[in-house]
């Protein structure tokens, strides 16, 4: 019997994948699938949404399109019998999931969300739950008994805050507590896993640069949060406690787990600056396991349970992380329906393919503007009378009348648009000055030639620097190699530069300092540059 294995991955744009999703899916290798950041909206094309030997659930975002959005995958023959979007549906199907077993709802304290704020927080399409049955599934320490209660996988997306939005700070707030209440309340009828983009790094081992960790304060508080879902084992003692997350925590980092020291188990890293190639970047993406399972996971003697990062798989500025669980699947017990929010539900993957005869209906006649070919030909733009001398027999304008006219059209709207080109004949050496009238014009005419000859010279210049192409570009002071042009791109820096600005750096990937093919601190600022 092999592990379930269960797979986390920031895809940045669903559709932007390199290549068909069943092929990437594939490469994963994981019965489950979480995906983040999928950018995908309800009318999603039957070629993502229904992939063969998958069953999948979506969440998208409905207030913005391309934006945000989550997904679960589960290889065939694995299905989960409920699925749930946003917290307000997951938390309702708790409490129904709670009364069904004769369990009362118990009320929770200390979280107070408003339905604006929980609607707002639902409509970004960042949290799904997939739930499946003890029936299916068997530990991998003693195959003879399952699971006592359910398995709730989770993917998640948690918003990603700028200090400067007081807005986003507030709606990650919330986010992050209602977060915090639907895990605790799934913990008492079911195994949780959480996997997703936390969007922020636990400790300084999750960081490339360490000294950030302690001067970036803005982040404690979503560090906080994080310390507050883990076991004390699994916590950084470094980071504060806080008053405002005093929920126990009951999760493993099972990466961490695995991997206590390990100091380049990065997820995530600039594009832009091409940080992959160093691997200088940050870890974002988790995999948790609530405690009892992490207990299983240690007790498995018969299989080797591993953890962590496929480096190697493109297509996004995150690579996947994955998991085992020490669980494996019970085909036996797979005999329900597919939950209703299983995406084989759509009208895209129910639709049947319309043959070449269905495109062959008759119908009525197109509604549009009458043929120009052949014997129809009536019009051809010019309004003239019925019989008038400027059409052939064909009740067309003779060629010479149309190029008349075009010449009058084209005449008539450089006199109306270009009143500068319309000079005033010289004053010739026996024309008499009779009055101030003619020497305004002819104080007007010298005006009007000193203009022109300045836009002369203006085109000349720049036609010359068109032609002469940029400017030669500045060699790097660390590697003598021709530096890349950038521009600023926040609406201004700390120096007082505006967005757009260009400036001049070293070429290479993004690196730390010690690195000897890391980019080097040459900057230039392209305005000060002479070549």
């Amino acid at each position: 019997m092999q592990p379930l294995r269960v797979c986390s991955w920031n895809v940045n744009g669903l559709r932007s994948l390199p290549s068909p999703l069943k092929v990437i899916l594939d490469s994963l290798d994981a019965d489950i699938i979480c995906l983040q950041e999928t950018k995908t909206s309800r009318d999603l094309g039957s070629k993502w949404s229904c992939v063969d030997a998958y069953n999948s659930y979506f969440s998208h975002c409905t207030l913005k399109v391309g934006y945000s959005g989550v997904a679960i995958f589960c290889r065939d023959p694995l299905k989960p019998i409920a699925a749930t979007e946003g917290f307000a549906q997951t938390l309702a199907y708790i409490d129904q999931y709670s009364l069904s077993c004769g369990n009362d709802v118990v009320p929770e304290s200390g979280v107070e969300i408003c339905p604006k704020d929980l609607k707002a927080i639902d409509s970004e399409g960042r949290f799904l739950v997939a739930f499946f049955p003890p029936q299916a599934i068997r530990r991998l320490d003693d195959l003879r008994i399952g699971p006592n209660r359910p398995l709730a996988v989770i993917s998640v997306y948690v918003p990603r805050v700028s200090p400067e939005d007081p807005n986003r700070v507030h709606f990650r707030s919330k986010f992050e507590q209602l977060f915090t209440l639907c895990v605790s309340k799934l913990l008492r009828h079911n195994h949780v896993v959480i996997s997703g983009d936390l969007n922020v790094y636990h400790t300084i081992l999750d960081h490339c640069e360490p000294d950030i960790v302690t001067l970036e304060t803005h982040t404690t508080a979503y560090r906080q949060w994080l310390n507050s879902l883990l076991t004390p084992h699994s916590r950084d003692p470094q980071i504060p406690a806080s008053d405002d997350y005093p929920l126990p925590g009951n999760f493993v980092d099972i990466f961490r787990h695995v991997h206590p020291t390990r100091k380049d188990g990065f997820t995530c890293w600039s594009a832009r600056t091409g940080a992959r190639e160093t691997n200088y970047g940050v870890r974002l993406d988790y995999i948790l396991l609530d405690e009892v399972l992490a207990t299983w996971f240690d007790r498995c003697t018969a299989h080797t349970l591993c953890a962590d990062h496929m480096t190697n798989i493109t297509g996004s500025d995150h690579c996947p992380t994955w998991t085992h669980l020490p669980l494996c699947l019970d085909v036996n017990g797979l005999n329900y329906p597919l939950p209703a929010l299983c995406s084989r539900n759509w009208p895209q993957c129910q639709a049947k393919q319309v043959g070449l005869k269905g495109f062959l209906v008759a119908g009525p006649p197109a509604i549009g503007p009458p043929s120009t070919t052949g014997d129809n030909k009536k019009s051809c733009g010019l309004s003239c009378e019925h019989g008038s001398s400027t059409k052939n027999r064909n009740g067309q304008p003779k060629l010479k009348q149309m190029c008349l006219g075009i010449s009058r059209s084209v005449s008539s709207n450089v006199d109306q648009f270009s009143p500068v080109l319309r000079k005033e004949q010289p004053l010739s050496d026996t024309d008499p000055v009779e009055s101030a009238d003619n020497l305004e014009i002819i104080r007007l005419q010298e005006i009007v030639e000193q203009t022109d000859a300045k836009k002369a010279q203006q085109s000349a210049a720049a036609w010359q620097r068109l032609l002469s192409g940029p400017k030669k570009a500045p060699r790097c002071r660390g590697h003598n190699e021709p530096c890349v042009l950038r521009s600023v791109k926040q609406a201004s820096t700390n120096s007082g530069s505006r967005r757009g600005r260009r400036f001049w750096v070293c070429a290479r990937p993004q690196g730390s300092k010690d690195n000897p093919v890391a980019r080097c601190s040459t900057f230039i600022w392209d305005d000060q540059y002479v070549p």
